[in-house]
C-alpha cells in the first residue's frame, strides 16, 4: 500500500491517492471554497476493530446511528492539511 518509498515511480497507492488529492484541493481552493480533511486510520481482522492511530490496543465496536450511519465508538479523527501531515501520522 504504501511501496518503498525510494522514489515516486515506486510509491504505492496510498502516498500517490494523497497527493493526488492534495493537488486537486490546491487547483480547486478559492475564497468560496474551503476544505477540512479529518484522518483515521483503523485495522479490521478478524471481526476485531483497532484504532492505529491510538496508543491504545482496545478493540473498537461499530454502531448504527439512525442519523449519520455506521459508526466506530472512540475513534481518533486528526485534522490534516497537507499529505506530509499524513504521511507523519502513518509513520
Amino acid at each position: 500500500m504504501l511501496g518503498n518509498g525510494d522514489s515516486v515511480e515506486n510509491a504505492g497507492v496510498m502516498p500517490r491517492s494523497l497527493s493526488d488529492l492534495f493537488k486537486v484541493i490546491d487547483k480547486t481552493k478559492s475564497s468560496s471554497n474551503e476544505f477540512r480533511l479529518k484522518l483515521s486510520y483503523i485495522e479490521i481482522y478478524n471481526e476485531t476493530i483497532r484504532d492505529l492511530l491510538s496508543e491504545s490496543d482496545k478493540n473498537l465496536i461499530l454502531r448504527e446511528d439512525p442519523n449519520i450511519g455506521c459508526q466506530v465508538v472512540n475513534l481518533n479523527e486528526i485534522f490534516v492539511t497537507t499529505a506530509t501531515d499524513v504521511f507523519k501520522l502513518l509513520t
